[in-house]
């Protein structure tokens, strides 16, 4: 519980982060890291944030056997030469398993998502997500291991 909780204010942070200020307003210290420079908005960090850094190596060690089973598969450019990452922040979230050059995220879901709640997070995470120009995909872990060659053929019909 503790963690969904985490990652609904680091999710609430981010969205506050990216609303530009009113009309004629001046722009708030939330929408601005660093102030103006050289007359350019300089936008917060999206990717790899530092404040998740701990996190995401510890979710690195502890994959699930579904993610395991599918980064066996998606590492070294083996998918059509397309460079993945696993464990990739973007903005309040951890993803799955990301690919930068297709602006395209993997998430595997197991029983934890089949809560309300944890529907409701995931369907709100998703949203964001979508929201700043990524395409999000969903399996359920047990279709990674039933059904592993549809998978890949969703994975490269999402390929541009």
């Amino acid at each position: 519980m503790v963690f969904w909780a985490i990652c609904y204010s680091l999710y609430l942070q981010t969205l506050r982060l990216f609303q530009p200020p009113a009309g004629g307003e001046k722009s708030t210290s939330l929408f601005l890291k660093g102030g103006f420079k050289k007359g350019i908005l300089k936008r917060p960090q999206l990717h790899t944030r530092k404040e998740l850094a701990e996190f995401r190596k510890e979710l690195r060690k502890n994959l699930t056997p579904a993610e395991a089973f599918l980064w066996k598969h998606l590492k070294s450019r083996q998918l059509d030469g397309k460079r993945f990452t696993r464990q990739h922040s973007i903005g309040p979230f951890i993803v799955d398993f990301y690919c930068a050059s297709e602006k395209l995220i993997i998430e595997l879901d197991g029983e934890v998502h089949q809560t309300p709640n944890a529907q409701e997070y995931d369907e709100n995470r998703t949203k964001f997500l979508e929201n700043i120009g990524y395409t999000v995909i969903r399996f359920e872990n047990k279709m990674v291991f039933d059904n592993f060659e549809s998978v890949i053929v969703e994975l490269k019909e999402n390929f541009k």
